[in-house]
């Protein structure tokens, strides 16, 4: 039994939990957020300002970030920031949002491109000089656990790859995780947020580098997931249910943080890097049965698919029993009317696809509970058109 944990994030979850933001000592901040009326639509726009001017603290709201951000998005907002001398960048909104302030903070206060500091792909993995602006996430979502790790998703459009840009000084310094504001989310971006959280632990339960700590929270967040996710969609305003949605994605941020999630997620960021009009769950919605079949043939990690058919309803007597269970749930929230070419996805893609998950995202292929090749992804992308 062994593993490193250092999560450097103060942590304040639960109903209520926004008035906590009175306690920062500072004096210019930047409030990062999603191009969209969200933030005002669930309440987070007016709490977050009223708070700050209560305190006579001087702010700037940049509502600007991209559903898939990318490079010269998040260049454009690290300029406003540095102009506007900020002091702490709070970070308001989904997964994205939060993303973009993490990357923005840190450039802010480093030279050159963000590329420069990307490991993978054409990334030139620069060292770096300086720890960026503090940063606090206030997640209006459930989905990517950004707001307790130090990963941030990007894109370079020119280059078409899409990866994980972080080091240990983006953590945040604060997330305050108020379900309150998590209440006005609309369906079909609840559908995909949850899903992405329930992916996002089930591949760190069959990660190669899962252990009994990632494990343990992982599998009692897949567990809050089935169990309320339908409720939510029923009653979004079961406080109760939203909240446990909420908690289960910060534990997979947290998870992700001690045990790499797998080969799923670099096939759909190679996906989401040629197709930014893709939204990151539903390409890997699209992916999931193909990808997860393909593991239970090869005859890998039999117990744990076992154990999660049984949480997801089924018998689990046999790991085919999670493809069952996990169908099931995908025709629930009708997302198997999801279709790649609705996208603007065409099979003879595939291949770049399959060379461009390899390539940007090696970290995830070496987690994965098997060695995959080429050939072996390209099959799971065609199975899933």
């Amino acid at each position: 039994m062994k593993f490193t944990f250092d999560i450097p994030t103060k942590i304040y979850f639960g109903v209520g939990s926004i008035e906590k933001l009175k306690e920062i000592r500072k004096k210019r901040v930047a409030i990062i957020s999603n191009k969209s009326n969200a933030l005002e639509i669930c309440g987070a726009k007016k709490k977050i300002t009223k708070i700050l001017e209560e305190k006579n603290i001087d702010y700037i709201l940049l509502n600007e970030v991209k559903e898939n951000p990318d490079v010269e998005n998040v260049m454009d907002i690290t300029q406003k920031i540095k102009a506007f001398n900020s002091d702490l960048v709070i970070a308001a909104g989904g997964g994205s949002a939060l993303d973009a302030a993490k990357i923005s903070a840190f450039m802010a206060k480093n030279d050159g491109e963000v590329w420069d500091y990307i490991k993978g792909g054409s990334g030139k993995e620069k060292d770096y000089k300086h720890k960026g602006i503090d940063v606090i996430t206030i997640p209006t979502t459930s989905g990517t656990g950004s707001e307790v790790n130090p990963w941030a998703v990007v894109t370079n459009k020119d280059l078409n790859e899409k990866i994980g840009f972080g080091f240990m000084d983006i953590f945040p310094k604060i997330a305050i995780i108020d379900p309150t504001f998590m209440l006005t989310v609309p369906k079909k971006y609840r559908i995909y947020q949850t899903f992405d959280a329930l992916f996002h632990n089930i591949e760190v339960i069959i990660s190669k580098d899962k252990n009994i700590l990632s494990e343990s929270l992982s599998l009692k967040a897949v567990e809050l997931i089935y169990h309320n996710f339908i409720k939510v969609l029923e009653n979004p305003n079961d406080i109760k249910a939203v909240e446990k949605l909420a908690y289960a994605s910060t534990i997979a941020g947290i998870s992700m943080q001690v045990t790499d999630p797998i080969i799923e997620h670099a096939m759909e960021h190679a996906m989401s890097a040629y197709h930014e009009n893709l939204e990151h769950a539903a390409g890997i919605i699209m992916i999931s049965k193909a990808f997860f079949s393909f593991l239970i043939e090869k005859g890998v990690k039999k117990e744990e698919f076992k154990q999660l058919a049984k949480i997801m309803g089924e018998k689990g007597n046999d790991p085919s029993d999670f493809i069952i269970g996990l169908d099931k749930l995908i025709k629930a929230t009708k997302m198997d009317k999801l279709k790649m070419k609705d996208y603007g996805i065409r099979k003879e893609e595939f291949l770049k696809f399959t060379k461009n998950a390899r390539y940007t995202m090696p970290d995830l292929y070496k987690a994965n509970p098997i060695a995959m090749t080429d050939e072996e992804v390209f099959c799971v992308f065609e199975n899933s058109w």
